[in-house]
């Protein structure tokens, strides 16, 4: 499973105690229907990058392709580029790849995010 580069967090989330929160681990221990779960709840109480990519991260992982593209894309969107690039959503796709974890999926979101940031560059 993906580890996030702990040097890529920034200091708000550090501050947030988002690394080790259990819900982080419950992805990196498999039970990712509950750290789905928690993700969720997370999201409704407030706005959170780290829980928002990391939702679609643990649905991708299970297979639940168009929720995970989703979360990804509404992060994306939410959150922008830079916060995405900053705390490893492109490493954690990647991974993914690497270990042969829906390897196709992953890299269409990877894709998606690409053209994101064509379009967010042409439009500036």
């Amino acid at each position: 499973m993906p580890i996030r580069n702990k040097n890529r967090i920034n200091s708000a989330s550090l501050l947030e105690g988002q690394i080790h929160h259990p819900r982080w681990c419950l992805y990196e221990q498999g039970n990712l229907d509950a750290a789905v779960i928690c993700y969720r709840i997370a999201l409704e109480q407030s706005s959170s990058s780290i829980a928002q990519f990391n939702l679609g991260l643990a649905l991708l992982h299970l297979g639940d392709i168009d929720e995970a593209r989703a979360a990804y894309i509404n992060g994306i969107y939410i959150f922008g580029q830079n916060e995405a690039e900053l705390i490893g959503v492109l490493a954690d796709l990647e991974e993914l790849v690497d270990q042969g974890i829906q390897v196709v999926a992953a890299k269409e979101i990877l894709a998606e995010i690409s053209k994101l940031r064509q379009i967010d560059y042409e439009h500036k």
